[in-house]
């Protein structure tokens, strides 16, 4: 499985060059997205699991795959704290990007802490899963539109395996 980023004060990127000051910028947008697509990944992961797994081994499992999603989500909402400022520069429309992008991150990290809160594979559990699922599926969206200037709409929805809400 993949390893969790932390965020740094550079994203863990290298800086633009003097000869192409966007550079930088277009890099860190690059991985963002590809974050983005390896969360939705983790997400389809947690319900496939729950299509394929005997029921008994399923929670551990799902516990196993939340708890890296889990600590993805934290790294990448403060890693795009730290970078996304620098990409969308100053002004009025950058700063209602920004506060979007913030209460965005607390919505999910707020949803983390709950899930951590409950039993793995409970009613609950899928809810509050599914709520976290589909509020980074519009943030992720909403990111991508306003980095792309075009709609790209990130997905993540589809049917909900047995007993697991979405």
């Amino acid at each position: 499985m993949d390893s969790v980023p932390s965020p740094s004060d550079d994203c863990g990127l290298v800086t633009a060059s003097p000869a192409d000051p966007d550079a930088g910028i277009s890099e860190i947008a690059e991985r963002i997205l590809a974050e983005h697509a390896r969360i939705l990944r983790l997400f389809g992961a947690l319900y496939d699991l729950a299509w394929r797994v005997d029921p008994a081994v399923s929670r551990l499992t799902l516990a196993q795959v939340w708890s890296r999603l889990a600590d993805l989500l934290v790294a990448h909402t403060k890693a795009e704290e730290v970078c996304f400022p620098t990409m969308y520069g100053d002004g009025a429309h950058a700063l209602a990007v920004k506060e979007a992008a913030a209460a965005d991150h607390n919505d999910i990290r707020e949803a983390v802490e709950q899930a951590r809160l409950l039993d793995a594979g409970s009613a609950r559990w899928w809810q509050v899963i599914t709520a976290a699922r589909t509020a980074c599926a519009q943030h992720f969206g909403s990111e991508e539109r306003t980095a792309s200037g075009a709609a790209s709409p990130a997905t993540g929805t589809g049917p909900s395996p047995a007993g697991s809400p979405r």
